[in-house]
């Protein structure tokens, strides 16, 4: 993508890009996650998490163009996790920016503007380089805020690093060091292969070491923490994507670990999968089939 001079846009002012929360399936009170109180999303904050190979690095080329200009002042910084956090079931990340606008790429490339890049155990890419499309480069090409990491338990190093509409690194970056710990989610109170009556009715309950974890209503977004969805033969949600709002995904964003489902009579695969307060998918899952009797 070449550099184009009439599209170049200077940033004059300084400010923070926020995160901004999905408006997303509002809180649903009474937790029965079937209803239009609880699933609704709004795709504008959508995210794709471990996704260099989606928009990743496809744009990169050898271009001999100069790279963009942005204000000596840039700075990106990690809002979630901080330097020391032990996370579960998923890494929650925020991300923001002062004086350097966010934007994806496909507004092209922009002096004063460019993406987010975390790195997991890698060092910082140099100026100018294009940022690989490589294991452990998450790229964020849609201009994401927030996502969510699946990484192996143990200590992890991650830098955070903003790069151009061409994928070229900036040497505007923050680093932080966690260590994540297992977890998983299990069905309390119904068993694979059984047959059972409508309404089902089922608990979920998160498994964790090291940590807390909460579940928690939607709309609020914290590390180690999150709401339940109910998937009704649906394969689960790739890690740091939005759970749709769709027929089969049932939200339970009033925070609730008891549910219960109107399903029809048949065979059915059921996934329980936490996702964020923002209803990006975690990967605490925990999977079985059931039949419904007539």
């Amino acid at each position: 993508m070449e550099d184009d001079p009439t599209r170049r846009t200077v940033l004059t002012t300084t400010g923070t890009v926020a995160l901004a929360s999905l408006a997303g399936c509002t809180a649903d009170d009474d937790g029965d996650g079937n209803g239009d109180d609880s699933n609704s999303t709004d795709d504008s904050n959508s995210t794709d998490g471990d996704n260099a190979t989606s928009d990743g690095n496809d744009n990169a080329t050898d271009d001999e163009s100069s790279l963009v200009d942005y204000d000596e002042d840039a700075s990106v910084s990690f809002i979630e996790p901080t330097e020391g956090d032990t996370t579960v079931g998923g890494v929650y990340v925020s991300m923001a920016a002062e004086n350097l606008d966010i934007e994806a790429v496909e507004e092209g490339v922009n002096d004063g503007a460019g993406h987010f890049h975390v790195l997991v155990d890698q060092e910082p890419v140099e100026e100018g380089e294009p940022i690989p499309s490589d294991d452990g480069y998450n790229h964020f090409g849609d201009g994401s805020l927030d996502s969510v990491l699946d990484l192996e338990p143990g200590e992890h190093d991650l830098v955070l690093q903003a790069g151009d509409g061409q994928h070229r690194a900036l040497p505007v970056t923050d680093e932080v060091t966690i260590t994540v710990e297992e977890a998983s989610l299990e069905f309390v109170g119904i068993e694979d292969g059984k047959t059972v009556s409508s309404p089902v009715s089922f608990d979920l309950e998160v498994e964790v070491d090291g940590a807390d974890f909460e579940i928690e209503r939607a709309n609020q977004t914290h590390q180690n923490a999150g709401h339940h969805h109910v998937l009704v033969d649906h394969d689960p949600v790739e890690v740091g994507e939005l759970i749709p709002s769709e027929d089969g995904y049932n939200h339970f964003g009033g925070g609730s670990s008891s549910i219960e489902l109107e399903l029809e009579p048949g065979d059915h695969d059921l996934v329980a999968q936490v996702g964020t307060g923002t209803h990006i998918a975690t990967p605490l899952i925990a999977e079985l089939s059931i039949t419904v009797e007539e």
